[in-house]
């Protein structure tokens, strides 16, 4: 779309108005005759004038006249499209800069407002003031206002300033607009960069528009959208339910035309799990949708995002408190089952937000991927039984068992049986009452926690009385394993380790039969925190416990590494949210994160077109383009029709070319001046296009290359793969690569490069035929390109992923050779390293390559397509520091190496062809020259 066409110096126009008399004046007087003297009358009388002067001048040489002054005059007037409004006043100008969040997705518009109003503050000597509306530390609020500045000062600012991952806090300003009201004395020229809402009560947002206005005349810069207000997009929450995950998405202001979206859902490893789309309808400003995975995908889970938002609202970042945990409940017999006499209901009551539920045997349940299993009363056990649940819990499981009759009866001999070493503490036989005619004494509350517990910082429920327990032995140990006890000191709740496992028993029964914890908000605490010990390696939750900043968001979204002032944090902090003191991001572990977000379940977001201050000020668009001065190009018009006039001048005076006659010059000359002011834009596609600086560092250098996909993400790890790879390749062979590079592959040369790199999303187009067709060429001529679909460990069977059905639709409309899964001996596996399959970050999943002996085989025996969901990138990716950016899951260290090894492989075959593959044939070819030599 082209701009607006405005004129820098307009009244100069006014000289156009003078053309008609000009026209008329040079018509009126003609050109000057010829003048020739002759010796006498007689020849005088005999001489014919066969060039006769014309009485007017010739309307082509009057047209390029008028043409050449129409341009000088229109140049003069300082044409320009997509020129900014003028500026106001005189006085000093303030830029109000919403550069929170909420502007990020949109944030070059701002970008190029700063930069337009530079250029119109450029002739004058106003000062500028930048103040921007996220909120800083305490010790840097002063920060939040920047000048008095140059326009070459706010030129350069506009090219460095980034938005953050905070919403605007606009109240926090009002002392510095107040320190401003002396210098503005009610003259200044205040540009408010808004991105149109606020966060939070309307009331501070009012306050600050008054207080704009009282300091000279307001200007409020708005997006302009062809359909209508949308809003902002912000992602507040991703509830987790019983069997799935609720995921709520906000509009910053009703949709006025139905609204639809898509989730994407990725892994810690940044791999993409699901995608769920959403629908906002017509007037509502909320959709919720659900996202439904298995609990082993969920507990993976590292962010959900709206698919096409480049903000920090967008993003919602889970967390090791987030995950679920599968629990499996062996009672005390069916009879009791789903009653209120039955410990497992009052379980499954305290557990129910929290958990997902399995029913069954003991030895099923360790067999199973429960991470948590709860025993009810449960004394002796079958040997079989015993020994599947001690390995299960040596492997990392957590096993809670509740005391009871049964285990109160078989505690004695329990002691000094097998099923002892599934007990925490030795125990007595029997049990204790209190209360009663025969007790020991009164009954019982609760004496306190142990601080080292995950129960240390739970307060005390003087309400909660226990009637009846096992007592443990004494003994040192059992001191040392009481994590809860009754106010006599007698243990309540015990605990050990065992392996990577952990041993837990609750004194009393699950039911409230023995006391009253069962039916208390402690017991469902208490459960809470056992069973987050399963998916977490926090063994206390402790909110004066700090956590160290692993990844921080930025205002765009996207995960980058913390600064070095960034400060540890407290899980007490954490729950607060996000401030000016804390960023959004992830801290502690990068196993078990805490997660901090922009946006929370508690955010409201409201239009500020609602503020009656902010709908009062005048109203400005922003522009997607830069102001374009178009002088220069009417001066060159006007100059070149200057030439042709005094060529076309010269052809009628015979100067230029002596017998040309002047019948049908005016069509030639008008032609050639059509050429001539043309001649820019012909010349230029007649030339041969300038060679891009990517193209040749890549031909002066071998470089690994993968495909851009607009996923920032998978981008990033693309690059960081490949960066990894490379380094590799320089340690261990003799190839010294230069730095990966990413191509468009619409528009890059990609003969340039032996190897392609083509992470498939679900969401990847089917290129158009062009490109299909420059794939084709560039397998043809030697090139290979890796197909990497990232879903090894999600195909289950012979089911299709959806990055699986995305390669297929490109691979349909491609000319490749046939398929066949990789075989044994292929050269790939002997290439550079000895190897019998091409590992990834996955190691699970086909890997496709050209059958051997193709016909139409263009590339003598090499296969120029590996396609593979095996999530390659992922493990050859790290940082500049050479550190793994990826976990590489059950495989560790050494799946990482055959990895790089497998990488390696594929590099040399795209770089040296099959040199290999007598080597691996030589066994039969000497078998066939001594056949030959002895027939």
């Amino acid at each position: 779309m082209i701009g607006a066409l405005s004129f820098a110096a307009p009244l100069v126009l006014f000289a156009l108005a003078v053309l008609p008399v000009l026209w008329l004046l040079l018509r009126a007087v003609p050109q000057a005759p010829n003048r020739t003297r002759f010796p006498g009358l007689f020849f005088l009388r005999q001489l014919r004038n066969r060039e006769e002067t014309p009485s007017r001048t010739p309307w082509p040489l009057l047209l390029l006249r008028m043409l050449a002054l129409a341009g000088l005059i229109i140049a003069l007037a300082g044409p320009r499209l997509n020129a900014p409004e003028e500026a106001g006043g005189d006085g000093p100008v303030l830029v109000v800069l919403d550069d929170g969040w909420p502007a990020a997705d949109t944030w070059q518009l701002r970008r190029t407002a700063l930069a337009a109003i530079a250029a119109e503050t450029a002739d004058t000597d106003r000062q500028i003031w930048v103040l921007t509306t996220t909120p800083l530390e305490a010790e840097r609020r002063e920060d939040a206002l920047r000048g008095p500045m140059t326009p070459e000062d706010l030129s350069r600012y506009a090219d460095s300033v980034s938005p953050r991952a905070l919403a605007p806090v606009r109240g926090d300003t009002m002392p510095l607009l107040r320190d401003l009201s002396r210098r503005f004395d009610g003259n200044g020229d205040i540009r408010w960069l808004s991105d149109g809402v606020y966060t939070g009560s309307d009331l501070p947002e009012r306050r600050f528009a008054d207080r704009l206005a009282e300091l000279g005349s307001v200007s409020v810069y708005r997006e302009q959208l062809d359909s209508g207000p949308a809003g902002v997009q912000a992602l507040t929450s991703i509830a987790y339910r019983a069997d799935r995950l609720e995921a709520v998405i906000t509009l910053s202001e009703p949709a006025q035309a139905e609204l639809s979206g898509t989730l994407n859902v990725t892994a810690r490893d940044g791999r993409l799990l699901q995608q769920a789309g959403f629908t906002i309808a017509a007037g509502a400003a909320t959709a919720r949708t659900d996202i439904d995975l298995p609990l082993t995908l969920r507990n993976e889970i590292g962010a959900v995002r709206i698919a096409g938002q480049r903000s920090a609202g967008a993003v919602q970042l889970a967390d090791a408190s987030s995950r679920r945990s599968l629990v499996g409940i062996a009672g005390s017999g069916e009879q009791l089952s789903g009653t209120l006499l039955d410990g497992g209901f009052y379980i499954r009551q305290a557990l129910a937000p929290y958990a997902l539920f399995t029913d069954g045997t003991i030895s099923d349940l360790a067999a199973s991927d429960a991470t948590v299993i709860f025993l009810d009363d449960i004394g002796r056990l079958r040997p079989g039984d015993a020994e599947a649940l001690g390995q299960w819990v040596e492997d990392g499981g957590i096993l809670i068992r509740f005391a009871g009759p049964t285990l109160a009866d078989v505690a004695q001999d329990a002691s000094r049986a097998a099923e002892s070493e599934l007990l925490p503490v030795p125990l007595r036989g029997g049990g204790r009452a209190f209360g009663g005619a025969l007790t020991w004494e009164e009954p019982q509350n609760l004496g306190g926690f142990a601080e080292d517990s995950p129960f240390g910082d739970l307060q005390i429920d003087p309400e909660i009385i226990v009637r009846r327990q096992i007592l443990a032995r004494p003994g040192a140990d059992t001191a040392e394993r009481s994590w809860a006890y009754l106010e006599d000191g007698t243990p309540l709740v015990t605990a050990r380790p065992r392996g990577e496992g952990m041993l837990v028993l609750f004194h009393v029964t699950a039911s409230p039969s023995w006391s009253e914890l069962p039916v208390s908000g402690l017991f469902v605490e208490m459960l809470r925190r056992l069973t987050a010990l399963s998916v977490t390696e926090a063994a206390s939750l402790d909110p004066d416990q700090t956590f160290a900043p692993y990844r921080v968001l930025d205002g765009f979204g996207a995960l980058s590494e913390p600064s070095d002032t960034a400060e540890p944090i407290t899980a007490a902090q954490a729950s607060a949210g996000a401030s000016a003191d804390l960023l959004p991001g992830l801290y502690g572990s990068p196993d078990t994160p805490l997660a901090v977000n922009a946006v929370t379940a508690s955010t409201s977001l409201g239009p500020l077109a609602a503020i009656g201050a902010y709908a009062n000020a005048r109203p400005r668009l922003y522009q997607e383009r830069q102001p374009v001065t178009l002088a220069r190009w009417f001066l060159v018009a006007a100059i070149l029709l200057i030439l042709a006039e005094m060529l076309y001048t010269m052809l009628l005076q015979n100067k230029l070319i002596p017998g040309f006659r002047r019948s049908g010059t005016a069509a030639i000359i008008v032609a050639a001046c059509a050429m001539t002011i043309a001649a820019p834009h012909d010349a230029m596609a007649q030339e041969r296009p300038p060679i891009d600086r990517k193209a040749i560092e890549s031909a002066l250098n071998t470089r690994l290359a993968y495909v851009i996909t607009g996923d920032r993400e998978i981008d990033t790890l693309s690059d960081a793969g490949l960066r990894g790879l490379s380094f590799e390749l320089a340690r261990r062979t003799a190839l010294e690569p230069a730095d990966p590079v990413g191509v468009n592959l619409a528009t890059d040369d990609l003969s340039l490069y032996p190897m392609l790199y083509w992470p498939v999303t679900a969401a990847t187009p089917v290129p158009a035929e062009a490109v299909l067709a420059r794939l084709e060429a560039f397998m043809a001529n030697g090139g290979l390109i890796v197909f990497d679909t990232r879903d090894g460990e999600r195909v289950i069977g012979n089911s299709q992923t959806q990055e699986g059905l995305a390669l297929r639709n490109i691979l349909e409309l491609m000319n490749v050779p046939p398929l066949e899964p990789l075989p044994t001996g292929h050269v790939l596996g002997r290439s550079f390293y000895l190897m019998d399959d091409l590992p990834g970050r996955s190691d699970q999943g086909p890997i496709w390559v050209e059958a051997q002996g193709a016909v139409g085989n263009l590339n003598d025996g090499v296969t120029p397509i590996i396609i593979g969901g095996r999530d390659w990138a992922a493990a050859w990716a790290v940082d500049q520091y050479q550190r793994p950016l990826r976990p590489m899951g059950p495989g560790g260290y050494r799946q990482r190496e055959l990895a790089f090894r497998a990488g390696i492989n594929m590099a040399m075959v795209a770089l040296t062809g099959n040199y290999k593959v007598d080597q691996l044939q030589a066994e039969a070819l000497l078998d066939q020259l001594g056949e030959e030599a002895n027939p």
